[in-house]
């Protein structure tokens, strides 16, 4: 992304002259000398100002010769108000240099108007439909530069001076030179030497400074040695070692005109091209290898640095590789940029090496036109500019499942467009791919579209014109379950050999058979479905070629990357996405083919696809998703899962015992103790419509998963993984981890850790040290739910760990990973397999210690020498499995269960793909007796067998010496003397006041207590200050309280032996009273304006801490801690400055802004406790008899009914009161009544409660004239909207309330003719010149004194004569009423007005109708 310009940045110097004559072919822009050069309309991910806010931007450019000032000179959105927003006096705006652009945001009256940090902001914003932009003088007529009608713009895509695409010229950015001249491109080298972190993190950035301090010679493209005329420019040396580092700066001007990137390649033999320190290439180099591996490999996938093909000479400089670029062009910066190559030699081949690197690029170079820019380039040249975006494709049907053939259509809203669409899975493009027609819909049949009538049509469509930027390719999946019981493997393409007994392609129809075909296809769509859609060949090769699947070269084993269509939808439509991406296949062993005839894949989400998967619903609708799951991804593992599954090639031990859940479980207890792991979903997943089986889609923890979760910037973040370990090639060692991101860096940063977990850890200066370096209370749990889940293969292997490197807070924090040998049973015993659910996991890493040193186990052992470790250990076993923690056997098992209903349906579809794959075959019921066995023997007390909670607090408290390690990484008791105290309820929802007890469950010592939330033991085994002795009476509490409470007896030896572990329980007073009474939807004010109020209904004060506000269309809210007093009220905004800004009377605003944002048409509103128990869930609409004026007309929705519901399921009672439309209204108030109740105002004569009392008011009052009803003007309170309050209105008129809504600043109208002006004194003249029966009309239809007693008859009367008068364009007649007010004489109740009287009344009611009351007031009486 272009970086942010200044205020003023100046265009390039370079090309200024060229763009002065390309305007000067702009005939109607010829006399400008300040032009709008370029604006963006819909700011979406693009710029940002100095707040980090994101707003519609204007780009004006000096076009003229010389400086020109432009303060005071006005930009508008508004043809008949050309003064709308003035710039300002600023360095830059009285003195823009020629050639110089100045940025001004349009953010709108969102509070940022005018030299905000030092940048302009707009008072409007821009419109994304046909709309109006004009650059005006000072003169505040004459209009500089303008956009008469500017066309429907794009999120994120600019308009304005862009150059046009009708003609391109070819440049070229780095050249080879030619024969052994030196005149290629400069060119910089280095030869590998060993692990560097210095240089190898870094040498393929653009600002890397490549020195020969360092290692670096100078060199020219075409270099190497051995290869000679033509090929080789310039000489450079290996000294015998493998591989080199060569980096060729470039340097680009204007980079947004380049319309396509290509690079023409020759390395001898394996190389890596990067583009800006971004890897765009890879050929004949392991994909498992890493820049700073430091050693060879000899098939053994380990990723060593030399190339793994040994290509001819010949063949090398026969053909370049051609590598188009053009999708990378977002990479290329303004100015420098450096291709980066990593250029490695075959073992058998060290005589010659060669980088020969020819980079092109193509300009455009049309005439200069307003036109669309696809990249906005704000203070910096404009860009290519095209004639429009194409609108996506739409198609007729969405993906999903289907029963019968159907026809499609393929639409897309600009004229004139050619739509290309393949069935094959390749990339539709002008030259691939058939033409769609419109009029002539495809005919979607899978006997005809789908490859071997496997039962999936996949159809890709893109669409084109002339001059044009055209659309992204659009995948769509269209499922026939009745075909794809009948797969198997006919009519399939060409494909490469795979399997070990050969390709598996089949349905197996004895499952079919005994489920049932209409069962089965119910099991189909019982879990969510994937699409992988792609070019076939590029999967499954075609039997000349190998594709990634079909490839059985071990160090390709995790293949290379290939691009991919991912689909994802649910069988009803309420979840689905498509994007965009790559992929490869994934995994450890399980890549070893064909170990599984059933591969795992990775799906990354980056360039030149879409760089982010972003979805609420993946994992926040997954089972066990604990807290906050996240909702932004760069990568998905797509796991078959390989031990304990059907296609498992260990067919003993394993695949009869098939349960598939196990590495999930783990993650899930991982996430539910708040230790970040990867959420999950099970899939069914399609490969080019070829039914592939379930699929654990999960996340990957990652530098990207760490910025997800702990904040900061995955750049920031050092991740390393558990690793064979490996002499390396330059002496030394590389120890049981291994890089995972962020380069060498991190395995420098986890060894610092090694280093500090080495030293003494019985002091406790030396432990606190660790403490700074380690997230003690996040690797306690982690290491406790791991040994509870007891995976032999975990510890050494098998565990991922990140950092943040720049946070002086950052922590080393590990993550659960491929746990697929957890909760071992003795079901599989008979079978071989001697661990059962007591396996003791300890003995294993104590007496093989030199296999865990450096992974979690080790560093665990070793923290035990530290009585603060010990006893903090002890805490979090004292939470987790003791007092209906977490692991214990009810909760644990609930967490197994869980998964195991996910796919309990879903696993019919699997057995039928791969049941038979290994003998013996296997089913859904062996499946499902497996999982009940776990279910019954690992997690409870079962025959011989203690729970499994139970035989691993045992495993903790048990002593044993491993042997000669025993000093070092000896098992003592890992579990402190002291029992913790026990409480009367062990936290949880509490109604009201609660009184607790604590006892003491030890012969001695005494029960220390706090309240707020401190430790009350101190570092070192001291009583804290914030401490209380429990002395036996119940503790109140009051409000949500955490009370942490310890045992301490001195008479125990050991700092950590005298005091208990804890118990820290969490009190909450109960959160049900809590409801949602007002949404701001669609705001008619400009910004982010929506709002959501929540009342405390209840009778205590509520802590809001962990509510959740979900399921509406793309964001949520949780709140942090903050008390909520009975009947208090609060407001979570889109935007919490612009809150304020527009409503600086509202006191109560929560903190943070709650994310995305209300959907305009209505959609369903959640609010859940702390427990993500459903409070109150509705679905508002925008569509009568809902109320419809909230939906952009002003007025927010606010709920008006009784506050109760179904506590136990309030989505689903009948009669749910927040369902009904009747108990929601508009509110009162236009923009709402946030931080009240919305009732009228409390001002007298307010009727429309907007806090004045005005002549709207007047308004109200008469329209509701004797309602019994519509009771806002009864100002009396009386039941009944008479004359009465009429009088209200009258005595408090001009009156204003204190306001809640900013006060906005309106123009003064324009003057009338003084003859339409009528005085008080012509008023009164006029009054006096009336008639008795007019004085008395008036006069007895305003004495509200009288109507008070006046008979029925009378009143009656009153009521005509008041109603009929009443007229707020009347000056005369409201003088009038206001004077007859203080007027005397009594007036016959039983008398009725007269014919005589009415028609006077009428007379009087003429005299000055018409005339405008805003300029005139009646004086007071």
């Amino acid at each position: 992304m272009p970086r942010r310009p200044s205020p003023a940045a100046p265009k390039n110097d370079n090309s200024r002259h060229g763009r002065r004559l390309q305007y000067e072919t702009l005939e109607d822009r010829l006399a400008l000398t300040v032009e709008i050069s370029e604006f963006l309309a819909g700011n979406d991910s693009g710029l940002e100002d100095a707040a980090g806010h994101r707003h519609d931007w204007i780009e004006l450019t000096n076009t003229g010769a010389s400086p020109q000032n432009i303060s005071g000179w006005s930009l508008t959105d508004d043809q008949l108000n050309l003064t709308k927003w003035q710039i300002p006096s600023t360095p830059e705006t009285t003195s823009l240099a020629p050639g110089e652009s100045l940025l001004v945001f349009a953010s709108g009256a969102s509070g940022e108007v005018g030299v905000v940090n030092g940048e302009l902001h707009a008072s409007f914003q821009l419109s994304m439909e046909p709309g109006y932009l004009g650059l005006v003088r000072a003169d505040g007529t004459t209009v500089e530069d303008a956009y008469d009608l500017y066309p429907q713009q794009v999120a994120d895509v600019s308009y304005g001076l862009g150059v046009g695409t009708s003609a391109t010229t070819t440049e070229t950015l780095i050249t080879a030179g030619s024969s052994a001249t030196g005149d290629g491109s400069p060119a910089k080298f280095r030869r590998f030497t060993g692990p560097n972190a210095s240089v190898d993190d870094h040498w393929t950035e653009i600002d890397y400074v490549a020195s020969s301090g360092d290692g670096w010679t100078n060199a020219t493209s075409g270099l190497g040695y051995g290869y000679g005329s033509p090929w080789q420019d310039s000489t450079v040396s290996l000294g015998g070692e493998i591989a080199g580092y060569v980096r060729m700066p470039f340097t680009v001007d204007n980079a947004a005109q380049l319309t396509s990137l290509n690079l023409e390649l020759r390395v001898d033999n394996g190389y890596i091209v990067y583009l800006n320190g971004r890897e765009v290439q890879r050929e004949r180099l392991p994909t498992m290898f890493k820049i700073g591996n430091d050693w060879l490999d000899a098939n053994n996938g380990q990723g060593g640095l030399n190339s793994r093909e040994n290509l001819s000479d010949s063949t090398i400089t026969g053909s370049p590789a051609v590598i188009d670029l053009t999708a990378w062009l977002d990479t290329i910066e303004e100015g420098e940029n450096v291709l980066a190559i990593y250029a490695a030699n075959h073992t058998s081949d060290q005589g010659d090496y060669l980088v020969h690197a020819e980079l092109t690029a193509g300009r455009a170079v049309g005439p200069v036109a307003d036109s669309f820019m696809v990249t906005p380039t704000p203070g910096l040249e404009n860009g290519a500019g095209y004639l429009g975006v194409i609108e996506d494709t739409l198609f007729s049907h969405d993906r999903g499942f289907y029963d019968s053939p159907f026809l499609l259509e393929i639409t897309t809203a600009e004229p004139g467009t050619t739509i290309r669409y393949t069935t094959d899975g390749t990339r539709p493009t002008l030259s691939n791919g058939s033409t769609y027609s419109a009029g002539s819909p495809i005919l979607v049949n899978p006997a005809t579209l789908s490859y071997a009538d496997a039962g999936v049509v996949t159809i890709r469509a893109a669409a084109f014109k002339e001059g044009y930027f055209p659309t992204n390719v659009d995948t769509q999946s269209y499922i026939f379950l009745d075909d794809v019981l009948d797969q198997d493997g006919a009519g399939l393409p060409d494909y490469s050999d795979w399997g070990y007994a050969g390709p598996d392609w089949d349905i197996d129809q004895s499952i079919v058979s005994s489920v049932g075909p209409e069962n089965l296809k119910d099991d189909l769509k019982s879990i969510p479905t994937m699409s992988l859609v792609m070019d076939w060949e590029e999967m499954f090769g075609n039997g000349s070629n190998e594709g990634i699947y079909t490839e059985d070269s071990r160090w390709r084993n995790k293949s290379d990357e290939r691009q991919a269509s991912l689909e994802y939808f649910t069988a009803d439509g309420a979840e689905e996405f498509q994007i965009d991406s790559v992929v490869e296949i994934q995994g450890h062993s399980s890549t070893n083919r064909w170990r599984s005839d059933k591969l795992s894949l990775q799906v990354k989400f980056k360039q030149p696809y879409d760089t982010k998967l972003e979805s609420d619903t993946l994992f926040g609708n997954a089972v066990n998703a604990g807290e906050s799951p996240a909702n932004d991804f760069d990568t998905l593992i797509l796991d078959a899962q390989y031990n304990y599954t059907f296609a498992v090639n260990n067919t003993s031990v394993q695949g009869p015992y098939a349960t598939y859940v196990h590495d999930q479980v783990v993650a899930d207890l991982s996430n539910l103790a708040g230790v970040p792991a990867a959420h999950g979903r099970w899939v069914h997943l399609y490969i080019n419509g070829v039914y592939w089986g379930i699929y654990n889609a999960h996340e990957r923890p990652s530098d990207s998963f760490a910025e997800e979760y702990f904040g900061g910037d995955k750049d920031d973040y050092l991740v390393v993984k558990g690793f064979e370990g490996r002499d390396l090639l330059h002496g030394g060692t590389q120890d049981k981890y291994l890089q995972d991101d962020g380069g060498l860096a991190s395995q420098e940063a986890y060894q610092e850790l090694i280093d500090q977990v080495d030293d003494n850890l019985a002091s406790l200066g030396q432990y606190q040290e660790v403490a700074a370096l380690l997230d003690i209370d996040d690797f306690v749990d982690y290491i406790i739910i791991h040994y509870y889940a007891g995976n032999y293969d975990w510890g050494e292997l098998n565990w991922l760990a990140s950092y943040n490197s720049v946070d002086p807070e950052g922590r080393w924090r590990f993550h659960s990973w491929d746990q697929e040998h957890a909760f071992p049973n003795d079901q599989n015993a008979p079978a071989g397999d001697g661990r059962n659910q007591d396996y003791d996991h300890t003995s294993q890493v104590a007496n093989d210690f030199g296999e865990h040193e450096f992974g979690p186990t080790g560093i665990h052992h070793k923290l035990m020498a530290s009585e603060e470790y010990r006893l903090r250990f002890s805490d979090r076993v004292e939470e987790l499995m003791r007092n209906d923690g977490l692991l214990t056997p009810a909760n644990a098992q609930a967490v197994w269960q869980a998964r195991v209903d996910e796919i309990s349906g879903a696993i019919n579809g699997e057995a039928a793909r791969w049941g038979d794959n290994r003998s013996p075959d296997k089913d859904g019921d062996d499946w499902a007796t497996n999982a009940q066995y776990t279910s019954d023997h690992f997690f409870f007390a079962n025959g011989p067998y203690q729970s499994r909670t139970d035989t691993v607090i045992g495993i903790f408290n048990n002593t044993f010496s491993p042997g000669s390690d025993d000093d070092e990484v000896g098992k003592t008791d890992w579990l402190v003397n002291l029992d913790a105290p026990d409480f009367n309820q062990f936290g949880g929802e509490v109604s009201g006041p609660f009184g607790l007890t604590m006892s003491n469950p030890n012969g001695g010592g005494t029960i220390y207590y706090t309240l707020d939330g401190s430790d009350p033991r101190t570092p070192g085994g001291g009583v804290s200050p914030t401490a209380t002795i429990y002395t036996g009476a119940a503790v109140s509490l009051a409000e949500t309280t955490q009370v942490r409470a310890r045992v301490r007896d001195t008479a125990q030896s050991g700092t950590s032996n005298d005091w208990s572990a804890e118990v820290a329980k969490t009190f909450t007073i109960s959160q049900s009273g809590l409801r949602i009474v007002e949404l701001m939807y669609n705001p008619a004010a400009a910004g982010d304006l929506e709002y959501i109020e929540l009342l405390n209904t209840g009778d205590y004060p509520v802590d809001l801490s962990g509510v959740q506000i979900t399921d509406f269309s793309s964001g949520g809210y949780t709140f942090a801690a903050q008390m909520l007093e009975p009947g208090e009220r609060i407001v979570v905004a889109q935007d919490v400055a612009a809150f304020k800004s527009h409503y600086p009377g509202v006191a109560n605003v929560a903190a943070t802004a709650f994310s995305g944002s209300l959907s305009n048409s209505g959609e369903t509103v959640t609010l859940r406790d702390a427990n993500n128990n459903v409070l109150q869930s509705f679905t508002y609409s925008d569509v009568a008899p809902w109320p419809t004026s909230p939906d952009g007309g002003g007025y927010s929705l606010e709920y008006i009914g009784p506050f109760d519901a179904d506590a136990a399921d309030p989505t689903q009672v009948a009669g749910d009161p927040y369902d009904n439309a009747a108990n929601w209204r508009a509110s009162l108030l236009e923009g709402g009544s946030p931080g009240t109740d919305g009732s009228a105002s409390t001002l007298p004569g307010d009727f429309d409660s907007n806090g004045a009392v005005e002549q709207a008011d007047y308004d109200v009052w008469r329209s509701t004239y004797g309602s019994t009803s519509d009771l806002r003007a009864d100002g009396n309170n009386d039941g009944r909207v008479d004359a009465a309050d009429y009088s209200i209105w009258r005595d408090n008129l001009g009156a204003v309330a204190a306001p809640i809504i900013a006060a906005v600043s309106v123009p003064a109208p324009a003057p009338q003719p003084a003859a339409e002006q009528p005085t008080a004194s012509a008023a009164d003249s006029a009054f006096a010149e009336e008639s008795n029966e007019t004085k008395l009309a008036v006069a007895f239809a305003s004495a509200t004194e009288h109507a008070e007693s006046a008979s029925n008859a009378s009143r009656s009367a009153i009521d005509q004569s008041l109603a009929a008068a009443a007229r707020p364009d009347n000056p005369l007649l409201l003088y009038s009423l206001r004077r007859s007010g203080g007027m005397d004489g009594d007036l016959d109740e039983s008398e009725p007005l007269t014919g005589e009287q009415l028609a006077a009344r009428d007379e009087a009611y003429n005299t000055l109708e018409g005339k405008p009351l805003e300029s005139w007031r009646p004086p007071a009486v």
